[in-house]
């Protein structure tokens, strides 16, 4: 798992990036669709643990599949990115920006299907 620290390196996102906020571009935004593809696949898993120990287990293992999840041929692997809103430009986030992504997806994903049942 590669070691994310805060940049201040721009970057332009790529198709695998995963973007960090809200609103319809962050949402549609194809390594966003992706990220919650690979959540989705989790989620009964982490809906059986029982223990704050096993969820961050799931999370580590989301966060394993994301990054192993990247393009081989094109050597590229996902990255979380924050915006810099005074620039409005992209910045590699730190590593607990990603779990923390994941572990609130997973909450979503258990409240949406709650509201539905």
């Amino acid at each position: 798992t590669p070691v994310l620290a805060d940049q201040g390196d721009v970057l332009h996102p790529n198709d695998l990036d995963i973007l960090c906020g809200s609103g319809k571009s962050v949402s549609n935004h194809p390594g966003n669709k992706r990220f919650r593809a690979i959540v989705a696949k989790h989620y009964d898993t982490y809906a059986s643990t029982t223990t704050k120990k096993e969820k961050m287990k799931v999370t580590q293992d989301v966060m394993e599949a994301i990054y192993s999840s990247g393009s081989s041929q094109e050597q590229e692997t996902p990255r979380f990115l924050k915006k810099d809103p005074i620039f409005e430009k992209f910045y590699i986030a730190k590593n607990r920006v990603g779990r923390d992504k994941v572990s609130h997806c997973l909450r979503e994903i258990k409240i949406q299907r709650v509201r539905c049942a």
